[in-house]
C-alpha cells in the first residue's frame, strides 16, 4: 500500500491481512512510513507485521522530486530509494507471495519482484489515473508504466467487470484476470434505530462525486410528505464541512463527520444511500456494510452496485440510472418513498440484504486469494 489511511483499498488490505494472519505470516508494507492511522490499524486485530521503507533524507528527496515533477520529467529520486529499501525488506522477510493493491505500488513492485508470486488487486485507480487531467496528480507516462506492470505477468484480481473492460480498452487482453469480491468480516450487528423516525443515511468518502448533494435534495423532497424522517451523513472533508454549513438550518439532517466504526454507525439507519456518479466507482465498501447490517440499499448503477445488492431471492434494494438532466433527485426521492409507503417491501429487502452480503464473506475471499497464491508458487 502507499498509505494506511482510511480508504477503500487500504481498509480492504487491512481486513485481508488480519484474516490471512490467522494462518499465515503476513507483512503489510506501506511506501510512506509516516502515513499510518494507528486507530484504523487497531480496528483490524491480527498477527501481521507493519513495515515501511527506510529512506535517508526522505524529506529532501520529496522536495527534489516535486521540482523534477514541475519540469514534467518522469523520474523520482525517492522512488529509486524505495525500490532499494523494498529489496532489502524482501530479503529480510523472504515472502512467497507479493500482493499489491494500488497502481503506484504495483509499478514499484513490478520492478523488484523476482521469484515471488505476484498478485495485484484492482480497486479502480487504474481508470482514475488513466483519465486524470490534474497535472499535479496524474502519473506521467501512465500507459508505459501500465505495460511495464503487465509485462511481469502478475495475477490480476478485479472486483468489478468495468476493470476487465478497462484492460480490453487498452488492448491488453492476454492478462491473468480473476474476479474476487472484497471480503468483509461477517459480524453480528445490533440495530440502534430511533423509534418513530425513519432514518435514511449515507457513508462514503467526502468527495462531491459520491452523490451527497443528490441525497440531500432527494431527502428534502421526501420530508415534505413524510416529516417523521431524518438523514444522517458520515464523511469528512472540506467539501463536507461546506455542505454542513449550507444545511445548518435543517434540523432533520445530521452530519456526523468521520466515523471510525462504520458498522455501528450504519446500525442506526433504516435505508442506506449511495447515489454515486464517481467515474471510477467499483465495489463501494459502504454498500457491503449496508448489506451486513441488513438494511436495503438505494443507489446509482455505478460500478458493480447492481450486482452487489443482488441475491438468489432478488434484489436487496433499488438502483437508478443517473441521467444528470435535473430529474435525478426526484427519481431518487420516489425510490426512497417506496419504503415509507410499503412496509412489506421494506421487510423483504431487509431480509434479502443478509443474503446479498454472503458473497462478501471474508472466509470466501480468503480462500479465493489462497488459491491464487498457491497457483503463483507452482
Amino acid at each position: 500500500m502507499e498509505t494506511l489511511h482510511p480508504g477503500g483499498a487500504e481498509m480492504f488490505a487491512l481486513r485481508l491481512a488480519a484474516a490471512l494472519s490467522q494462518r499465515h505470516e503476513v507483512v503489510l508494507l506501506r511506501l510512506y512510513p509516516e502515513a499510518v492511522n494507528n486507530e484504523l490499524v487497531a480496528q483490524h486485530p491480527g498477527k501481521f507485521t507493519l513495515a515501511a521503507p527506510e529512506i535517508p533524507l526522505d524529506i529532501v528527496w520529496r522536495k527534489v522530486d516535486r521540482l523534477i515533477r514541475i519540469l514534467s520529467i518522469d523520474f523520482s529520486i525517492r522512488e529509486w530509494w524505495v525500490k532499494r529499501s523494498v529489496k532489502v525488506l524482501i530479503t529480510k522477510f523472504k515472502p512467497d507471495v507479493i500482493h499489491s493493491n494500488q497502481v503506484k505500488v504495483d509499478y514499484v513492485m513490478a520492478q523488484v519482484v523476482q521469484h515471488e508470486a505476484f498478485v495485484i488487486t484492482l480497486h479502480g485507480d487504474y481508470k482514475t489515473f488513466d483519465t486524470l487531467r490534474d497535472m499535479s496528480r496524474r502519473i506521467l507516462d501512465f500507459d508505459k508504466k501500465l505495460r511495464a506492470i503487465v509485462s511481469v505477468k502478475p495475477a490480476f484480481v478485479c472486483i468489478a467487470d468495468s476493470q476487465q473492460q478497462f484492460f480490453e480498452s487498452k488492448g491488453l487482453k492476454d492478462v491473468s484476470l480473476t474476479k474476487v469480491y472484497n471480503g468483509y468480516p461477517n459480524r453480528v450487528t445490533q440495530s440502534s434505530r430511533k423509534a418513530g423516525v425513519f432514518t435514511f443515511g449515507m457513508i462514503a468518502r467526502g468527495i462531491r462525486e459520491k452523490g451527497w448533494e443528490l441525497a440531500l435534495e432527494a431527502f428534502l423532497k421526501v420530508q415534505r410528505d413524510f416529516p417523521n424522517t431524518r438523514l444522517l451523513l458520515a464523511g469528512d472533508s472540506k467539501y463536507m464541512q461546506e455542505l454542513r454549513a449550507a444545511y445548518a438550518d435543517q434540523t432533520s439532517i445530521q452530519f456526523s463527520g468521520h466515523t471510525s466504526d462504520p458498522v455501528s454507525w450504519i446500525s442506526q439507519l433504516d435505508i442506506g444511500l449511495l447515489p454515486s456518479y464517481y467515474s471510477s466507482e467499483s465495489l463501494p465498501t459502504s454498500v457491503i456494510e449496508y448489506l451486513l447490517c441488513g438494511i436495503p440499499v438505494i443507489a446509482s448503477k455505478a460500478g458493480e452496485i447492481e450486482a452487489m445488492i443482488a441475491s438468489a431471492g432478488g434484489s436487496a434494494g433499488q438502483t437508478i440510472q443517473l441521467l444528470h438532466n435535473g430529474s435525478d433527485a426526484e427519481r431518487l426521492a420516489l425510490e426512497m418513498k417506496k419504503y415509507l409507503t410499503d412496509p412489506g417491501l421494506y421487510q423483504e429487502h431487509s431480509r434479502l440484504a443478509k443474503q446479498a452480503f454472503q458473497k462478501f464473506d471474508m472466509e470466501r475471499c480468503v480462500e479465493a486469494y489462497e488459491k491464487l497464491y498457491r497457483a503463483g508458487n507452482k
